[in-house]
């Protein structure tokens, strides 16, 4: 039976090789190159507006997801944030919510706040508002524009394999 089973997979493997030969399919180690670098091009997108504050207040920074037709079902990244701020909390924005995700997060050195967003599920992540991040700016805060960096950007897919990502950088304004 065993041997059967065999016969049959090779048979099809001939079938289907013989088929591309016959029909001369553009199929080559060099299409598949192709379309890996065109995956590159298709990265999962983190982004974060343009803030606005004024020193002694509190505001929101949103962290916005593009999957870019991946699929992503958990991330990790760190966030630079300008000294003089200061972390307050995270909330889920409606993406991960709709995921059944939780989102958490916690300074992990000097100004760096690292966010995870995982759940006990393979929901994928749909595009749109994936957190905000509520922060204070101190009294002694300097008017100006500072720099929101990302780092260390990690993303799985359902099957827990990675994602390839990036992020764009934003500024915070003070007044």
């Amino acid at each position: 039976m065993k041997n059967k089973s065999k016969i049959i997979v090779f048979l099809v493997a001939g079938v289907v090789l013989l088929a591309l030969f016959v029909f001369k399919t553009p199929f080559s180690l060099k299409t598949l190159q192709k379309s890996d670098s065109m995956m590159e091009n298709k990265k999962v997108l983190l982004s974060i507006p343009v803030a606005t504050a004024s020193a002694n207040s509190s505001t929101d920074l949103n962290v916005n997801f593009n999957p870019n037709g991946s699929l992503v079902s958990a991330l990790q990244f760190d966030i630079s944030l300008p000294r003089g701020i200061s972390y307050k909390s995270i909330g889920a924005g409606l993406s991960a919510v709709s995921a059944d995700k939780t989102v958490d997060a916690n300074m992990v050195s000097g100004n760096v706040l690292r966010v995870i967003v995982f759940g006990l599920n393979k929901n994928a992540i749909a595009s749109g508002h994936l957190a905000t991040i509520k922060f204070s700016v101190v009294s002694s805060a300097s008017s100006g524009t500072y720099p929101i960096t990302f780092s260390n950007i990690t993303a799985s897919d359902p099957e827990a394999t990675s994602v390839a990502t990036d992020g764009i950088s934003s500024s915070l304004v003070i007044n």
